[in-house]
């Protein structure tokens, strides 16, 4: 009898990933990625809350735990309510202008026109540049003594303003500097949300003889809604935390009007060392941010689908 060697024969089937491995290993990748955010994103928060319940020195080493009471202070502290009254005023007046700057400049790219590189260059350039030097450019452009706008007035006779040296026009100076710096962003928002709207429901509202304002308030504005709640929440957040071009412009006068929440804290914290008070600042107005925004998004819920 003859015996039989019968060889093992190599399998030519592949190894089948479940989605259980694969999700596992998208985890494991993604892993140092997500620590990173924790760490750099979450960590100062958690810091910051911390260091909110504590006392610290001038020199910042911490003097003792004090739990709420850095909380009571400030909240009893009548310059801190006055910063949170002006960045409540600085955020309801730029708000309405930067989203009718922003869809007025997105309605007019929107259509072939010789503006539209000026447009373009006015409002997008200023969105990538850095908040400090608008700062800058607003001071060349209103200081007192070497700015280009008071060498006009003073060019056709008339006496020269100080633009930031007096309350009101600090503030209105302030504005400006701001919706400029922001309009570009709040434009594309718009205009990204023109480009969505189909072209039939354009038609459609010319051929029942709507009119450019009907076509705009009943059709446009409705469909843009989404695109307006974005925009909204997106200025609210900038504007709270608006603080550069301040630093800049006026350091948070004349007569403290243009001192708002950001650069108030900014000086609890690197003016006046007192790191305990700054960060309950702080904290305060991530709640009122997270608190207006949550209102916003409610009263903006969309209601229009295309």
């Amino acid at each position: 009898m003859s015996a039989t060697v019968v060889r093992g024969v190599r399998s030519n089937r592949r190894r089948v990933r479940t989605p259980l491995t694969s999700k596992r290993n998208a985890l494991l990748l993604l892993l140092p990625v997500l620590l990173l955010i924790l760490i750099y994103k979450y960590g100062p928060i958690v810091q910051a809350m911390w260091a909110s319940l504590n006392s610290y020195s001038v020199a910042g080493s911490p003097i003792g735990f004090v739990g709420m009471d850095n909380f009571g202070l400030v909240l009893k502290d009548p310059a801190f309510i006055n910063s949170l009254l002006l960045t409540g005023a600085f955020v309801t007046i730029k708000i309405p202008l930067q989203i009718a700057l922003g869809i007025s400049a997105a309605m007019l790219l929107r259509r072939t026109s010789a503006y539209n590189a000026f447009v373009r260059v006015t409002l997008v350039l200023p969105a990538v540049t850095p908040v400090a030097i608008i700062g800058v450019i607003f001071l060349f452009l209103f200081d007192r003594e070497v700015g280009l706008t008071n060498a006009v007035i003073s060019g056709l006779g008339l006496p020269r303003v100080g633009w930031l040296t007096q309350p009101g026009t600090a503030q209105l100076v302030v504005t400006l500097a701001s919706v400029w710096r922001d309009a570009g962003f709040t434009m594309l928002i718009y205009l990204a949300g023109l480009t969505a709207i189909p072209a039939e429901v354009m038609e459609a509202a010319k051929v029942d003889g709507a009119s450019g304002w009907q076509l705009t308030s009943r059709v446009i504005l409705p469909l843009l809604q989404r695109s307006t709640q974005l925009a909204v929440v997106t200025t609210t957040i900038g504007a709270f935390q608006y603080f550069a071009p301040i630093f800049v412009l006026t350091k948070g006068g004349p007569q403290g009007s243009t001192d708002v929440a950001s650069f108030h804290i900014y000086q609890a914290a690197f003016v006046f060392f007192d790191q305990g008070a700054a960060n309950a600042m702080a904290l305060i107005l991530v709640l009122l941010i997270i608190a207006v925004t949550a209102i916003e998004l409610w009263l903006l819920r969309s209601r229009w689908e295309y």
